[in-house]
């Protein structure tokens, strides 16, 4: 009897001095690693309590799992995270979901993060945002820079086009700044405190970043609250943004308590570059070779470039590796500019014969096909041509370039008899004026049986899953941010039963 009255004497005393920090529901994170009670990851999932609703029993419930030393800082652990934590169904559901099924998965992310987090927390913190929100990103792509969503969201801050436009960021033939780490983050920490001054709840800011400000405006007066959780009861927002916050705060303890999961976060090598200034052109092999690195090493310093030249008509500051810049900028200096960028960027004009360019430049047809990965000799008026610099192209690296030249080559449509630019654009899904902006030259109203019109090359992405053990079509579409009706009706199919090594197409 006098042990259970001192051990609520402990427990009121320690729930006292916790009401004197800012009340924020967080949970008990594991963080002394040197305690081997509290590494056990198959009791941990339990031991998760929503302050709002601690009481005796369920506080003894949990010290009978750690030890009473460590049960205040378990209550108030408000240092440990600087945006409010909760924890009900839906974060232990995306808790138990990346420690255990999709654990591998979450551990590649940890991995990745460890790349990118200490830059991006730089940049948060510069503009007074809690560094917490650096590691959005997992929800977002899983730190993955180069990740573009079925809603041609890019980059690991996941940014569509008008948004990125709208905060600075280019995307044009040459590159897609939502795919620079440094950019897109200055971009994102701009973005969200653009969204926390205006909702003053950050809760409510990160609904915004996932489902669109006047989204949010709107159920805030549509039910009259601004509680998010509350908000989340309602049909009103989509289950991709009921999650988004739920998925985001599991996410977070799992980094921040991954040795307690199983999870080997030791930090990974950081990106440590420094970045050269060029006033013109250069190209990636050449830079690769000089400081004898692979280009692909160089591509992952600069994941927003399009082509293995950079961009012309502009001054670029171009990443390599720590400890490369002096020794490539004295080589470079011994170079010709033909020798850096060892191709010709044309233009092509209007109606322009291959041949005729070919015989310009000295090269054959084949040299100019095979260099821009085309297998045709149609050109495009509105993208410029490779060509190589006779006597100075190394043709050892044509292959490789011609392979990172042509990635996102557009697709090409031959009009057939009854064809219409209107009819084109309504069955493809391309707004009008878009699809007339990709064929500079070409009258909408003129087109005839033979033509060949140029259609935006995100056409032919299509994504895939294959269905594996103890899926359903829910989870799936869970997983990939869509509805169970939208992949029925885009695999065609007439009830939920799904059989383990079908492949689904994720819809657009």
């Amino acid at each position: 009897m006098k042990l259970t009255l001192l051990i609520l004497i402990i427990i009121i005393i320690n729930i006292v001095n916790c009401t004197g920090v800012k009340n924020l529901q967080n949970p008990p994170a594991v963080t002394n690693k040197k305690n081997t009670e509290n590494t056990k990851k198959s009791k941990l999932d339990q031991l998760y309590l929503d302050k709002s609703t601690l009481s005796i029993a369920n506080y003894l419930e949990f010290n009978q799992k750690l030890s009473f030393k460590n049960a205040k800082k378990y209550f108030c652990s408000e240092k440990e995270y600087n945006i409010p934590i909760y924890i009900d169904d839906r974060v232990n559901y995306y808790i138990n979901l990346y420690s255990t099924r999709f654990a591998s998965m979450f551990q590649k992310w940890i991995d990745r993060s460890n790349r990118y987090k200490d830059i991006i927390e730089e940049i948060f913190i510069r503009e007074g945002l809690p560094s917490d929100l650096a590691l959005l990103p997992f929800a977002e792509s899983g730190f993955n820079p180069q990740a573009i969503s079925h809603a041609k969201a890019v980059g690991m801050w996941q940014f569509i086009e008008s948004t990125g436009k709208q905060y600075g960021l280019k995307n044009n033939f040459w590159l897609d700044e939502r795919k620079d780490f440094i950019k897109s983050s200055k971009a994102a920490a701009k973005h969200l405190k653009d969204l926390y001054e205006r909702f003053n709840n950050w809760y409510l800011a990160l609904a915004a970043y996932n489902a669109g400000m006047y989204t949010v405006y709107n159920a805030i007066d549509k039910y009259n609250t601004k509680d998010f959780r509350k908000l989340s009861k309602y049909n009103y927002f989509k289950r991709e943004t009921k999650d988004y916050i739920p998925k985001f705060i599991a996410q977070l303890l799992l980094y921040k308590n991954a040795v307690a999961y199983g999870f080997d976060n030791t930090d990974t090598d950081g990106f440590f570059f420094e970045t050269i200034k060029l006033t013109k052109p250069i190209n990636l092999f050449v830079v690769a070779e000089l400081i004898n690195r692979e280009y692909q090493e160089i591509k992952e310093f600069n994941p927003e470039l399009k082509r293995p030249i950079t961009p012309p008509n502009t001054v670029y500051e171009l990443k390599i590796p720590f400890g490369t810049k002096e020794i490539l900028q004295t080589k470079l200096k011994k170079l010709t500019y033909s020798e850096k960028i060892q191709v010709h960027i044309y233009y092509p004009k209007k109606n322009e014969k291959l041949s005729v360019i070919a015989n310009r430049f000295g090269v054959s047809t084949s040299e100019i096909l095979s260099l821009n990965g085309y297998y045709y000799n149609d050109i495009y008026n509105n993208r410029p041509l490779f060509i190589p610099i006779k006597g100075v192209f190394n043709k050892r690296i044509a292959p490789k370039f011609a392979k990172a030249v042509t990635y996102d080559l557009p697709k090409i449509y031959t009009v057939k008899k009854g064809d219409t630019m209107y009819g084109i654009s309504k069955r493809l899904g391309i707004p009008l004026k878009k699809l007339i902006s990709y064929n500079n030259g070409i009258n909408p109203s003129l087109i005839r049986p033979g033509d060949k019109i140029i259609l935006p090359s995100y056409l032919g992405y299509i994504k895939t899953y294959t269905v594996k053990s103890g899926d359903s079509l829910w989870s799936i579409a869970q997983r990939f941010n869509t509805s169970v009706k939208a992949l029925k009706k885009r695999n065609n199919l007439y009830s939920s039963n799904i059989r383990i090594g079908t492949k689904l197409i994720i819809p657009n």
